[in-house]
């Protein structure tokens, strides 16, 4: 959240499992500090999520 990412308006529930359009968002990389992943993050509703960038599932919310 440090490099304060453009928040991405969804109308549902922010929660694990969600799937995410495929057209209007926009995934990061991330940091490396944080370890090697597969997975991306982006904002949703002004809170960080990683996502399976193959899929556009929500994997985990980051409080």
């Amino acid at each position: 959240m440090e490099q304060r990412r453009p928040s991405y308006t969804y109308a549902q529930p922010v929660v694990v499992g969600a799937t995410l359009p495929r057209q209007g968002v926009t995934y990061y990389e991330v940091p490396r500090e944080y370890g090697a992943t597969e997975y991306r993050y982006t904002v949703v509703n002004d809170r960080a999520v990683l996502v399976d960038p193959a899929t556009g599932r929500i994997v985990q919310v980051i409080d």
